[in-house]
């Protein structure tokens, strides 16, 4: 039965991550956060917020703001480095919207395996809870998350920490 429920929630994908956009949901607003002098730098949002996405607006500074490796996001604060300065749509719901839960997901045999979280509207972070694997799990390059699943890649296999918005249609 567990194993059954397990592999419902996996399906191998081979595709980039969907580069749709979505309507806003949340608290959306624009944020800039810059990165004086080549140095990190967070902008945080409110206590009480959660981030659920964030999409860059407008690079205003002339180094290239490339996610995940000058600028990216925790569940509260946006962060940018080197030099990056923009501005971001970010969108928040209240912290006590977000559920959080452990997920196991793998890459069998290095290829790309999707875990989804089947009540997840929005997913606003996942981290290693513990690494399964010998292949290394890193952020952006062998492990990601989109809206409603962690996606790994390369062999990383690993329990996650993930805290999301549950789906309004799916709460009984």
């Amino acid at each position: 039965m567990l194993e059954e429920q397990a592999s419902n929630n996996l399906r191998a994908d081979t595709s980039l991550p969907s580069q749709t956009k979505r309507p806003p949901v949340g608290n959306c607003r624009s944020v800039t956060c810059s990165s004086s002098g080549n140095q990190y730098a967070k902008c945080s949002v409110g206590l009480h917020e959660r981030i659920i996405s964030v999409t860059m607006e407008v690079q205003e500074s002339s180094t290239k703001c490339v996610r995940c490796r000058n600028w990216g996001s925790e569940s509260s604060y946006l962060w940018v480095d080197g030099g990056c300065r923009a501005k971001f749509q970010l969108c928040t719901v209240d912290a006590h919207d977000i559920v959080c839960t452990s997920l196991a997901c793998a890459s069998d045999k290095f290829q790309k395996t999707q875990c989804m979280i089947n009540d997840a509207q929005f997913i606003s972070t996942a981290t290693i809870e513990k690494q399964l694997s010998d292949a290394e799990c890193r952020k952006c390059e062998s492990y990601y998350h989109d809206d409603t699943s962690v996606t790994v890649q390369a062999g990383c296999r690993a329990r996650f920490h993930v805290c999301y918005k549950r789906s309004m249609s799916r709460i009984i």
